[in-house]
């Protein structure tokens, strides 16, 4: 009797699960399978319990691991396999991490334009109130103590040249023009078409710079000669407009800024994109600044070496003027001077 009950408390532990149990148990196991929404079918199993489900009791079901045994073939094969490891948007991880690594180096080259140009309407707008400054107070002051009698009118001409004209070009037509495309730049991105309009007449440059080193020597002679001239631009230079600068300075600005307008462009187009809208237009406008620049640049070195003969006759006591736009610094160093008698070595220092 007792082996009989032992035989039949055996069959009920080996009894197989009711059809209620059967079906939470594959809903449990399929359910550990939904990751972030979706489910991976490549471990789904059958829905019938196997020898390992019916280790353990009801209670710890649910932290059951899967079985690691053979499972079905999914329906469709590889291709079922390939759309597990699609994204939501029908692209592999890989095509998508590629997308979204083009599209961050996409905006930030965009926020490099952006920069760029933004940068070219800040300095345009600090270039035109050193243009104001030239043209509408140091030229007009000057003519103003010119037409009292004090010293020709004509000689004021000449060292501002056509100051007044690069002014009205740059206030009324360029520094306009940039800041309503600023303003536009979220629907409008670009600056080349702007600069292609109007970089021809940039050429006006031509005189002003072609005329810069004798209106620097004029500077010079009209401030050394005439107290007038120099009680006028010493009284505007002490202007907090001025920030402590000569009117020498100030008037070697324009011819600064046209090489700051190729630097600027040319890295707009390092950052723009070969098939951009704005790439013609951007390529045609530093072409044309580049022309104008070469200009410019040969007069800021002339300039420079006007300030290197002036330091060196500060420092030989302004006994002797070198200071003139014809004399150029081509070298200087120590040297050993013989002595023709005793053939002593004397250390000098030239200025050739």
């Amino acid at each position: 009797m007792a082996a009989q009950n032992q035989m039949e408390c055996e069959e009920d532990k080996a009894a197989p699960l009711s059809p209620y149990t059967r079906i939470r148990a594959s809903e449990l196991l399929l359910d550990t399978h939904l990751v972030n929404g979706e489910r991976d079918e490549t471990t789904a199993r059958p829905a019938s319990p196997t020898a390992n489900d019916c280790d353990g009791s009801a209670s710890d079901s649910s932290s059951r691991t899967p079985s690691t045994g053979p499972v079905l073939p999914l329906e469709g094969g590889a291709e079922a396999e390939a759309k597990v490891q699609e994204g939501e948007g029908g692209e592999s991880p890989l095509e998508v991490e590629q997308l979204d690594h083009h599209q961050e180096m996409k905006e930030t080259n965009e926020q490099k334009l952006h920069k760029i140009a933004n940068e070219l309407l800040l300095t345009e707008r600090a270039y035109v109130n050193r243009l104001d400054l030239l043209d509408q107070v140091f030229y007009c002051k000057l003519l103003e103590e010119a037409n009292r009698g004090s010293f020709p009118a004509e000689t004021v001409n000449k060292i501002f040249s056509n100051i007044s004209s690069i002014n009205a070009f740059h206030s009324k037509f360029l520094l306009p023009e940039l800041e309503k495309r600023m303003q536009e730049w979220e629907t409008t991105p670009r600056i080349g078409d702007i600069l292609q309009k109007l970089a021809p007449f940039l050429k006006m440059y031509g005189e002003y710079v072609k005329g810069f080193d004798n209106a620097m020597e004029l500077v010079k002679n009209m401030t050394e000669r005439i107290p007038q001239f120099k009680s006028v631009v010493e009284e505007i230079q002490k202007q907090k407009i001025c920030g402590s600068l000569t009117l020498q300075h100030h008037m070697l600005e324009p011819v600064q800024r046209i090489p700051r307008y190729e630097m600027l462009l040319k890295d707009y187009l390092r950052k723009l994109p070969s098939d951009s809208l704005d790439w013609n237009d951007a390529k045609k406008s530093l072409e044309i600044i580049s022309t104008a620049a070469s200009h410019s640049n040969s007069a800021i070195r002339k300039m420079e070496n006007l300030k290197k003969l002036l330091e060196i006759y500060e420092m030989l006591g302004e006994e002797e003027d070198i200071v003139n736009p014809s004399n150029e610094l081509i070298k200087e160093g120590q040297i050993l001077k013989l002595a023709a008698r005793n053939t002593s070595a004397q250390e000098r220092y030239l200025f050739l």
